[in-house]
């Protein structure tokens, strides 16, 4: 495919202006995908990506790009070692066992599920154990945080279409609905976010530390804790912004392959 061309850098404005018209593609081949992603990766930027994530990631694995996304790259695929691999194979048993638990039950009483919402919620108990040891237990009731998450990435999408970026305005955000209703989200998430880091931190402390390549801490086996006692500042906004990525897009993306995997199959099993 054609190379795809960074976006100019917007100029910051007192006010906004509309946008120009700006094109989208949509890759679904695999060939290209691996040329984009693996092979020709230097060649794309993330252009728009990053700049309609950067209110919720930051500069995260998701929207980071070139040397900022190979140095964290690099920090974070060593937390993913056989051991704990390993290890998150039972937390996935566990928790598609407690979905099929409540499926079980709905189908026994005739009662209709909304399939997407109980895979988001199944991906953000596994990602709450998987990074953080944190058990969010959604299956079981409405702590928020699904919600909030889906409020993120509707106001991310609807950046990206935008013909005027409202939201640059300064008083906007105020009195806006829509964006107070935004910026309720992001202070739930990020108060979970704090809880958590400081949690691990506190038990990296305690702990008789002796890391090594194959770390994980039996009782803690999160990517969380790998990070901390690898050396990863706790303060760092650039680990905060990581974290946020693998808590918010990493959850919402299995919970769609899964949601699309299983209408196939549905689809499939009619025909």
């Amino acid at each position: 495919p054609a190379a795809l061309r960074p976006l100019p850098h917007p100029r910051r404005r007192l006010s906004p202006e509309p946008r120009a018209q700006e094109s989208f593609v949509i890759v679904s081949d695999p060939d290209i995908a691996k040329h984009i992603l693996r092979d020709n990766s230097k060649a794309y930027s993330k252009g728009i990506l990053a700049e309609i994530l950067e209110f919720v990631m930051g500069t995260g694995l998701i929207p980071a790009d070139g040397e900022v996304w190979r140095v964290r790259r690099r920090a974070i695929v060593p937390s993913l070692h056989q051991k704990f691999v390993t290890e998150m194979i039972g937390l996935f048993g566990k928790a598609s066992g407690r979905l099929c638990e409540k499926l079980d039950k709905a189908a026994a009483e005739g009662e209709a599920v909304e399939m997407e919402s109980l895979f988001s919620r199944l991906t953000l108990d596994v990602i709450g154990k998987a990074v953080f040891n944190y058990d969010f237990d959604s299956l079981s009731y409405d702590n928020g945080m699904v919600e909030a998450v889906y409020v993120t990435l509707r106001e991310a999408e609807m950046r990206s279409t935008a013909p005027i970026p409202t939201w640059k305005i300064p008083i906007w955000k105020d009195v806006s609905p829509r964006q107070r209703k935004v910026n309720e989200a992001l202070v739930l998430i990020n108060n979970i976010l704090d809880e958590l880091i400081s949690t691990c931190k506190r038990m990296v402390d305690e702990e008789d530390l002796q890391f090594h390549e194959e770390y994980m801490n039996e009782e803690d086996p999160s990517i969380l804790r790998f990070l901390l006692a690898s050396g990863e500042d706790v303060s760092s906004k650039q680990l905060r912004d990581d974290l946020m990525t693998m808590l918010i897009a990493g959850h919402e993306t299995s919970a769609a392959v899964l949601t699309w995997t299983f209408y196939l199959l549905s689809k499939s099993t009619q025909e």
